[in-house]
């Protein structure tokens, strides 16, 4: 589950790397149809309808609510109509969430308007603050927004500036900051689901399980994970590397962990020269035994072979060799190494975008299989939604989709196409935002031209 700030509640990225049919039925995969916790498109396309989609709204979280107008007052006290005009356009700049431009506004008005208005940005400045600090959270520049939330907490104390100064501890990996922060919000009654899983994820670095077991009463799916992970942990041990930290079962022999690290570690370089950066905070990584990855995350589908919730982890089948010489578990680990990079600031994308790069990515070494439908191609929602609760036949198109997604980008894009579509990514956002950095046109058109192309068999494969 990513630490993405659409999702910092830990909604996890499961494993599905792509292969070509032959692949898929060497693997001897399951995929149930008649789980009771499982749906069809149909069913989760009518589930979201019911929701609003506030994608395009914003992509800052949290709800700052509004800067007061204190109309009232104003007119009592006599505000004049130049600064009631500047004030209106302030509200106005903040409504339309042009939180750079209010804040950059706001601080010109502190020289050039009248005492009642300056009072009342005084008033005003923690939640201009906080809102611009967000925007940054949003686009991973926590840099630029750890000074601002500082800034709003000095003049009072203001929930949602503690929770970015969270995000950004957990996003540096600073767990000791993580803990005293989430405590005083814990303290102070913020009990969301953001506060919850940071700490969550903090205590378990910590191997303090049953504390964090505590976080999620009457959460059974949480706490059932947390006491198997907790249980695994008693016979787990650790080896670290430059950017990694593994843990791993004694069972799982020495030679095959020093070449997961090597592999992983190689990986980095590879994946850098695409357009991702090395991370700036130590990867963890969980090598489980096959038989006892069932049920580590809570809510996994079954058809998982792999999840990213803020660490790597793998299922080791008894049978496999070095990664350097095993495709299927390199793929794998290429695939949740992307969600790993791609999610590591925090950055907020589309599902499309996070799966069909992860399957790219998984599969650059071993030549990737051509794909082309007939089927019918999923609706918007649905593919940039999770894929979670899908039934597997669907969540199989749901990925494959995905990928012919990005395929048909880098087509548009041409050479080095996957690179600029990486480095867009990274930058986070709807996949309006995405499209548009790429500078290939309208979202809306190319998704559905690219349908139309799945849905009349087009085949794509990437150079």
């Amino acid at each position: 589950m990513g630490l993405f700030i659409r999702n910092v509640s830990r909604d996890f990225h499961v494993g599905m790397a792509q292969l070509d049919q032959s692949q898929w039925r060497a693997l001897k995969m399951s995929f149930p149809s008649n789980s009771t916790e499982e749906v069809s498109a149909e069913s989760k396309l009518k589930e979201l309808a019911k929701t609003k989609d506030t994608r395009a709204e914003s992509r800052v979280p949290g709800d700052w609510g509004k800067l007061d107008s204190m109309e009232s007052d104003f007119t009592k006290d006599g505000l004049d109509s130049k600064d009631r005009q500047n004030q209106k356009k302030l509200l106005k700049l903040f409504e339309q969430k042009k939180y750079q431009e209010a804040y950059d506004f706001a601080e010109h008005l502190k020289s050039t308007s009248g005492p009642m208005l300056k009072k009342w940005l005084f008033q005003q400045s923690p939640v201009l603050l906080t809102a611009l600090g967000w925007a940054f959270v949003g686009n991973h520049q926590c840099v630029q927004a750890i000074p601002l939330f500082n800034e709003a907490l000095a003049i009072r104390e203001e929930a949602e500036a503690s929770r970015g100064l969270l995000v950004c501890a957990h996003a540096a990996g600073r767990k000791d900051e993580v803990l005293s922060l989430s405590d005083k919000l814990l303290e102070a009654g913020v009990k969301d689901s953001l506060v919850l899983s940071i700490r969550s994820d903090a205590l378990e670095s910590d191997g303090r399980f049953d504390e964090a077991k505590e976080l999620f009463q009457g959460n059974e799916d949480k706490k059932r994970a947390l006491e198997r992970r907790s249980e695994l942990s008693q016979r787990q041990s650790q080896a670290r590397a430059n950017h990694f930290q593994i843990t791993f079962e004694p069972s799982i022999q020495e030679f095959l962990l020093d070449d997961v690290i090597s592999y992983l570690e190689d990986c980095l370089g590879e994946f850098n020269q695409m357009g991702f950066p090395f991370p700036s905070k130590t990867i963890e990584v969980v090598l489980y035994r096959s038989r006892d990855f069932t049920g580590v995350a809570g809510g996994q589908p079954n058809w998982a072979e792999g999840l990213f919730d803020g660490r790597m982890r793998i299922p080791v089948s008894q049978t496999w060799k070095a990664p350097q010489k095993e495709m299927r578990f390199a793929m794998v680990l290429r695939h949740e190494l992307t969600h790993a990079l791609l999610h590591e600031s925090g950055a907020n994308i589309p599902v499309w975008t996070d799966e069909g790069l992860a399957q790219r990515m998984a599969c650059i070494p071993f030549g990737c299989a051509a794909l082309g439908g007939r089927s019918k191609f999923h609706q918007m929602r649905l593919l940039e939604g999770s894929f979670l609760g899908l039934k597997a036949e669907d969540a199989r198109t749901a990925y494959q989709q995905s990928l012919y997604l990005i395929y048909s980008l880098e087509a548009m894009l041409g050479p080095g196409g996957i690179k600029d579509l990486v480095e867009s990514a990274q930058l986070g956002g709807s996949s309006k935002q995405i499209t548009e950095r790429l500078g290939i046109g309208s979202w809306e058109q190319i998704y559905n031209d690219v349908s139309k192309k799945y849905e009349q068999g087009v085949q794509f494969r990437p150079q």
